[in-house]
């Protein structure tokens, strides 16, 4: 099982939707 890789990507997608809300906070 892969299940590393698929928690890993949803960490990355969190702090990547986290970042955007942070830009368009700021803008």
């Amino acid at each position: 099982m892969h299940m590393d890789s698929v928690i890993v990507a949803a960490i990355v997608l969190i702090l990547y939707l986290r970042e955007n809300k942070i830009t368009f906070t700021l803008n």
